[in-house]
């Protein structure tokens, strides 16, 4: 019997400001164990601050954040929204952050999501994404000053 698609949206802190090589490492990680699992979504780092969205089976979905919500590198975990959705909004497991090292910002990283390096959240295409996501990654940009003003 096939599960309804269900969404977890969060957001949480670092206990510890992640490197570039671990975020690196965090998002194949994540988009290994996550497509076993077919959970797919978006992850968005800055500067220690952080806004994620799963998608995919309902029982994954709440599987995956329960661990998350056991983890000891996250502090201050608050659930934004839980909801069965009708189709995923993010088809694939993607990832983005702020780069620190200016050399690698060309770099091409598998399942990399640029929005953060953006800063400007009025190139970026949400075309497709519902009023509801859309809300939640604004108000996070905004409040982690990853756009200009």
């Amino acid at each position: 019997m096939n599960q309804p698609l269900y969404q977890i949206i969060y957001i949480s802190s670092a206990t510890e400001l992640l490197s570039d090589d671990s975020l690196r490492a965090l998002l194949a990680a994540s988009q290994s164990r996550n497509a076993k699992r077919e959970v797919t979504g978006l992850m968005l780092y800055a500067e220690g601050n952080i806004i994620q969205i799963i998608e995919g089976p309902q029982f994954e979905v709440e599987s995956l954040f329960a661990k998350i919500s056991k983890d000891p590198r996250h502090a201050g975990l608050m659930k934004l929204s839980q909801k069965e959705i009708e189709k995923r909004e993010f088809p694939e497991y993607k990832m983005g952050f702020q780069r620190y090292n200016k050399y690698l910002i060309n770099e091409y990283i598998d399942g990399f999501c640029d929005l953060v390096e953006r800063r400007n959240l009025e190139v970026i295409n949400f075309e497709g994404l519902s009023r509801h996501v859309c809300i939640f990654l604004k108000t996070f940009a905004r409040s982690t000053r990853i756009i200009s003003a």
